[in-house]
């Protein structure tokens, strides 16, 4: 279209169905995750849960701001593509914080 929204965009960190990527600020190293839910949500899980991405910046003494995330793409379309659209990015990025290997059993089928 050529007209431009009348909608304000969304903000970035209240955004869902997004696939996006955390680089730590000291190393350059990244993680890729995806979520249905607001971006700031699972940001919030990170700092605090226990997993890889905080495990990651404390061995690093860095802390995660929302300067550091990216959204990678955006989808609409379901649970099922934005784990797929997950498993290719992680495919192209190679991140060194991601530990799980789940996204090898994803494959994408393209129907002609």
């Amino acid at each position: 279209t050529t007209m431009p929204s009348l909608k304000p965009p969304v903000e970035k960190m209240l955004r869902s169905g997004v696939v996006y990527k955390i680089t730590c600020s000291r190393c350059n190293a990244c993680y890729v995750g995806q979520t249905s839910r607001h971006l700031l949500t699972r940001i919030r899980e990170h700092r605090t849960t226990t997993g890889p991405v905080k495990k990651h910046l404390t061995e690093c003494s860095a802390r995660l701001t929302d300067d550091d995330v990216e959204i990678l793409k955006s989808t609409s379309r379901g649970e099922a593509h934005l784990l797929t659209l997950e498993a290719l990015w992680i495919n192209e990025l190679k991140p060194g914080i991601n530990t799980k290997e789940e996204y090898r059993s994803r494959t994408l089928t393209i129907k002609i």
